[in-house]
């Protein structure tokens, strides 16, 4: 921008002198080589501005961002932890900075169908996909500049000797089953318990 100052400078205290110097005509032709060049400066710099703009923004692509936590009155035993019995909420927030629109997507969350059951409460989604070893959610249209949000409720499975990873990896694909992106693993632990305790925990908060 200083350069560009510089030589706006310059150009006018040439225009300025031409009045004194040069005849009409050649006035009028140093007068249109300063606007025009006053133009290409100018626009130069907005054209610096646009591509400075431009590259924030270069490289962004679409993403994913995923959470587990306990779902709302799903703490059977009223312990403020995650324990097997407990109904937990899974939750995908797509984010489409991009231009392009991504028809018939499936996210993927490569979540165990054996670690959790009883699907509910799904939301902004028209419905889940627990025919494989995982569950996914098909049939999603992803517009330019969207944001989708999208979460369901599962209870944690029984019948645990042992504390147990819940998680999940969330990955979209294309309607050509290609990789859109894929996150890194989000996963929780889920403390044991058997169906014997949970009968007790059950029974004592009727």
């Amino acid at each position: 921008m200083g350069k560009a100052r510089t030589l706006i400078a310059t150009l006018f205290i040439l225009f300025i002198a031409s009045l004194f110097v040069f005849p009409s005509s050649v006035q009028a032709s140093v007068f249109s080589d300063f606007i025009n060049s006053v133009k290409g400066t100018v626009q130069d710099g907005v054209d610096n501005v646009k591509n400075l703009l431009g590259k924030n923004t270069l490289g962004k692509n679409i993403s994913i961002e995923s959470k587990i936590e306990l779902a709302s009155g799903g703490d059977l035993n009223k312990n403020g932890e995650i324990d097997a019995g407990d109904i937990i909420t899974f939750s995908y927030m797509i984010t489409n900075p991009t231009k392009n629109v991504y028809k018939a997507a499936t996210l993927k969350t490569n979540t165990n169908i054996k670690d959790v059951s009883g699907i509910t409460n799904v939301r902004g989604a028209l419905n889940l996909d627990s025919s494989k070893d995982t569950l996914s959610i098909p049939y999603l249209t992803i517009n330019p500049g969207q944001v989708l949000v999208m979460s369901f409720d599962a209870q944690i499975n029984f019948y645990k000797d042992a504390d147990h990873q819940i998680s999940t990896e969330a990955e979209l694909v294309d309607g050509n089953s290609v990789s859109l992106v894929k996150t890194q693993k989000e996963e929780v632990t889920a403390k044991k318990m058997d169906m014997e305790r949970f009968s007790n925990v059950t029974h004592s908060t009727k």
